[in-house]
């Protein structure tokens, strides 16, 4: 059965106390098939009581006596024709009737990261050079069981900084001629240079992603797409870290496990 509802005085105040017992009145019109009205709080207690009723040219005006049991709030409920009580979905403060103001929500607090912040210090680093024709091939993990993550020339590395080696790989921050600026892993046999480079043992922590994204080789924008690592809501992380706002992680994807950069807005703990 369609209905319209709408209010055509709201709050005519008896006494403006926050006593509960407290009453105020409501006028609230209906179309002429409504029964009877009521409102109930969250609890399903009643909180009104129909003082009269009145036909206009539209329907009818029902004045309720709203009595202040301290509930927040009230939702309108209709009797049709069978005796049927039905619930409208429109709700009332109850504050808004006797002049008290309604607790202000607090927002819920955001939950902290389950892993820590970090941050290590590139230290200039130098690779043995080889023929023009050859290259050092990168790894997207500390292991030859991770994908490869490209093969680079000596001659067109622009600057290469060491930020720490783990299992006899070196994560380095690359800036390449041809394709910019990477964090990837190499060998340490490549290099000179390693003395002053920390050797790290990485922690991780469950997460999961949640929305479908690709990462990056670095933490920031200035670092290229990894589009081959593109991943999807709800894929599983591992997290090590977060810097700068991104969290370097390990995950699954079509190239096997890797690891990458991602936003910290597009992760959560589990």
């Amino acid at each position: 059965m369609k209905r319209r509802l709408c209010i055509l005085l709201v709050a005519l105040l008896l006494a403006p106390l926050a006593a509960f017992g407290e009453t105020a009145l409501l006028v609230i019109s209906t179309e002429r098939s409504v029964q009877g009205v009521m409102l109930m709080d969250e609890k399903d207690e009643v909180v009104s009581s129909t003082i009269s009723q009145a036909e206009n040219n539209d329907g009818i005006d029902w004045t309720l006596r709203v009595t202040d049991n301290g509930s927040q709030q009230a939702t309108l409920y209709t009797r049709d024709a069978n005796g049927n009580w039905l619930r409208t979905g429109r709700t009332y403060q109850m504050s808004s009737f006797f002049g008290y103001a309604a607790p202000t929500p607090q927002p819920a607090a955001a939950p902290e990261a389950s892993w820590p912040q970090a941050s290590y210090d590139g230290i200039p680093v130098s690779v043995y050079p080889l023929p023009e024709d050859e290259r050092y091939q990168s790894r997207c993990g500390p292991s030859r069981s991770y994908h490869g993550a490209g093969a680079y020339k000596t001659y067109k590395i622009s600057s290469i900084q060491a930020l720490f080696i783990e299992d006899g790989y070196v994560l380095v921050d690359l800036d390449y001629t041809t394709v910019g600026r990477r964090r990837l892993y190499f060998q340490t046999k490549i290099f000179t240079g390693l003395g002053g480079v920390p050797q790290v043992t990485l922690s991780s922590y469950s997460a999961k992603t949640n929305c479908a994204l690709t990462p990056r080789f670095g933490p920031s924008n200035v670092y290229n797409d990894f589009e081959e690592a593109a991943i999807g809501a709800g894929t599983s992380l591992s997290v090590f870290f977060e810097e700068n706002g991104w969290v370097f992680a390990e995950f699954d994807c079509e190239l096997g496990p890797v690891r990458a950069w991602i936003p910290t807005e597009n992760v959560e703990a589990r």
